[in-house]
């Protein structure tokens, strides 16, 4: 299948990429094996996760025989990592080196529940943006196996098996989208006040707040939010979660009590190839 869509995205005249935790990569003679069918196919970049995190801190160790196997079939290979921050670290915007990109980790899906209580807890009504995406104008979408197309893993804008992507696209209004328009409007902090969301006092960054909020908001928007596989049921609706305060929702401007934004559903990504 992943061989069939970059052959797919090659005919499209699209540049193409692959990112992976390397799993299968055991020695340079597997990524050979491996990498031959993707190029073939038209394949231009692979992106391979080396850190402690995806458990592929080997991979570091072979980066330059994975870096020769690539120039050999003219394959440009990045490496990836993450730096666990430190308990007292302020959270930071991610960061880019030269052929090894590093940055902090996002704590959303599976960091939230393995990571985040490590961490240093900010106030929640600090996050007042989202630092990451691109989210009035977005310069990338997700799509995933379903189908679904997210502006951010988890917040969805459509899906291309109903509609085009360009159509979604072109239809998208993010102003309006009961996700997204918060978060442009005051980021994770907007999208727990003006739904009225239990919320605990601190959280270790934008993300971890922002999946704390989305996660429950999923049963009231099912087509916003998913698929239920990015959230899981033990992810933030734990303990932590039960223990939170209610903000209650602020009333959306111009509009009677009972007609929020958030009763309009829409429509609505995942990583296309670029």
């Amino acid at each position: 299948m992943l061989v069939e869509a970059v052959a797919h995205a090659t005919r499209l005249d699209l540049a193409t990429a692959v990112v992976s935790n390397g799993y299968w990569i055991t020695s340079e003679r597997d990524l050979g094996i491996y990498l031959r069918p993707l190029v073939a196919a038209g394949l231009k970049r692979l992106q391979l996760s080396v850190d402690d995190v995806h458990h592929q801190r080997r991979l570091h160790h072979m980066s330059d025989q994975l870096l020769e196997r690539c120039r050999r079939y003219r394959v440009t290979l990045q490496l990836l990592g993450v730096d666990i921050p430190e308990p007292n670290e302020e959270p930071l915007e991610a960061r880019e080196g030269r052929y090894v990109s590093s940055g902090e980790i996002m704590f959303r899906g599976r960091a939230v529940e393995t990571l985040a209580r490590d961490q240093a807890l900010w106030d929640w009504e600090s996050f007042d943006e989202c630092p990451h995406e691109l989210l009035a104008d977005p310069m990338r979408v997700h799509v995933d196996p379903h189908g679904y197309v997210h502006i951010c893993q988890g917040t969805i804008i459509g899906n291309v098996d109903g509609e085009p992507l360009d159509a979604i696209m072109d239809g998208y209004e993010p102003d309006s989208h009961p996700v997204v328009g918060p978060l442009l409007r005051g980021g994770p902090a907007a999208l727990v006040r003006e739904h009225g969301l239990e919320h605990e006092e601190g959280y270790a960054d934008a993300c971890h707040l922002c999946f704390a909020a989305r996660s429950q908001l999923r049963e009231r928007f099912p087509d916003e939010l998913g698929p239920p596989s990015v959230y899981g049921d033990r992810q933030v609706r734990g303990r932590r979660q039960r223990r939170g305060v209610r903000t209650e929702p602020e009333q959306p401007r111009g509009e009677r009590a009972g007609e929020g934004a958030g009763d309009k559903p829409l429509d609505g990504e995942a990583d296309t190839a670029s």
